[in-house]
């Protein structure tokens, strides 16, 4: 991967990640051009999907004990 083509790929955010995979791009070639697994696009959609929302679930608490 080229330094221009991997700047630009940390400079994008997960949603339009998922936009490109919504454009109709293959998973595999969108994971390897922003240098994210296959898994962690899957994950992404799947949340999207059940939530509407691609981010990272946040303010949670961890059970104690």
């Amino acid at each position: 991967m080229t330094w221009e083509k991997k700047r630009y790929a940390e400079g994008v955010t997960r949603s339009a990640r998922i936009a490109a995979v919504r454009r109709g791009e293959r998973k595999k070639e969108v994971s390897q051009m922003f240098n994210i697994s296959r898994n962690t696009l899957d994950l992404w959609l799947k949340r999207e999907e059940k939530t509407g929302d691609c981010r990272a679930v946040t303010n949670y608490q961890h059970q104690q004990g």
